[in-house]
């Protein structure tokens, strides 16, 4: 779920890898995920950006509830959310950005931007974009994939772009099976700061013949 949350993230604040990441979790199992965790990321800063904290809860644990935000309004969407934290005020919205509200630091909660209105037309074969019938967002997903293999632009979630999602969010799989704060070094594949058992985990060893290159 990790490379859904943490798209518009990098989308929005063109982020590369993680750098720093610490984790604590629920009772560890060697075959699986724990129950539950909670993980802190730090991202580098870069020019004309700052360092960016980010901070990911899941199996019940939830953020500290903000001061300004009223006890009886809830925090998130369908009990899965997103909360920024900038510097004139928070914007909360769903796991999948639904439903956005911006909290101002004297505690007024109003609406971001008011949804789209959906205009649902019959599906046409050749325009699978338009949905109707079929699924509209994965109508919409399938035609770009194909449109890309067939020459077209790079699919919007493609390999380039996901790579620094997915390099991140293994970097706290590590963090979870360790307990350690791990500082990365994407250029040379190394840790920085870590232990021989995390760096060990970057590099698995595979049943013969397998191998990964």
């Amino acid at each position: 779920m990790g490379e859904y949350g943490l798209d518009t993230i990098a989308r929005s604040l063109d982020l590369g890898p993680a750098d720093r990441v610490e984790a604590s979790s629920t009772e560890l199992f060697p075959d699986c995920y724990p129950v539950a965790s909670r993980l802190n990321y730090r991202f580098p800063s870069a020019i004309g950006k700052s360092t960016v904290e980010l901070h990911w809860y899941d199996g019940g644990i939830k953020p500290e509830r903000p001061a300004e935000l009223d006890i009886d309004i809830p925090m998130s969407v369908d009990n899965e959310g997103v909360l920024y934290t900038g510097d004139h005020g928070k914007l909360l919205t769903g796991f999948m950005a639904q439903e956005p509200r911006v909290l101002s630091p004297n505690g007024k909660l109003t609406p971001a931007a008011a949804p789209a209105p959906r205009v649902d037309q019959p599906f046409q074969v050749s325009r699978p974009e338009l949905g109707g019938s079929a699924s509209s967002a994965d109508v919409l997903h399938y035609s770009e994939w194909i449109r890309a293999c067939h020459g077209g632009p790079p699919a919007s979630a493609n390999y380039e772009f996901e790579a620094p999602v997915a390099e991140s969010l293994m970097l706290g799989n590590i963090a979870i099976r360790t307990r350690e704060a791990l500082e990365w070094d994407t250029t040379s594949f190394h840790f920085k700061r870590g232990s021989q058992k995390a760096q060990a985990l970057l590099m698995p060893l595979y049943r013969a013949p397998w191998t990964v290159t």
